[in-house]
């Protein structure tokens, strides 16, 4: 049995973004299940970037007892404020696993700014076109390397395909279905 890892290069440190109620924490979780999977996979830690109270904890509670899950969402949500930000950035930036995935809030606020500079890419979660703009410039005035999934809660099809974007490079865009609280 080869118990060895891949190695990379340098370590990924991925920003899952996006407006509220696109999915992120659902997605943060089949990430982290995924990655768990992959044999040889490089090591990986996934965590929440805010306060929300949706813990790496909450989608496994909510399939066994959503009233439970919600209740403790509540007792954990906090004020997302520059102190809690800061407290992640120098956590996050800390943090030296080959790949590290965490959520953040769901608005652009200088708060995800504080956290998400410790990103070296971005994941924005949207429900439609209209989103990507203004989380895609958020995003790369923090200088992030950028991929756009397509949250569709009612749609039948997974998958990812690459565009031209205006400097020549591909931007991966994809599309993610079934997406929701208590995945």
């Amino acid at each position: 049995m080869d118990t060895s890892r891949i190695e990379l290069k340098t370590n990924l440190k991925v920003a899952i973004c996006g407006f509220a109620n696109t999915g992120k924490t659902c997605f943060r979780e089949g990430l982290k299940q995924a990655l768990h999977q992959i044999p040889n996979a490089p090591k990986s830690y996934v965590v929440s970037g805010c306060p929300d109270g949706d813990g790496s904890w909450f989608s496994e509670t909510a399939r066994r007892d959503p009233d439970l899950a919600n209740k403790l969402k509540a007792e954990y949500k906090a004020k997302f404020t520059q102190e809690f930000a800061q407290f992640k950035a120098q956590e996050f930036g800390s943090v030296s696993e080959p790949i590290f995935v965490f959520d953040v809030g769901g608005k652009i606020s200088e708060e995800n700014r504080t956290i998400m500079a410790e990103a070296s890419h971005a994941v924005i979660l949207v429900k439609d076109e209209s989103e990507i703009v203004a989380w895609k410039k958020f995003c790369e005035s923090l200088n992030l390397q950028v991929a756009i999934i397509f949250s569709d809660y009612h749609g039948t099809f997974c998958g990812v395909r690459f565009i031209a974007c205006n400097v020549g490079l591909m931007l991966p865009k994809g599309r993610w279905s079934r997406l929701w609280q208590g995945c």
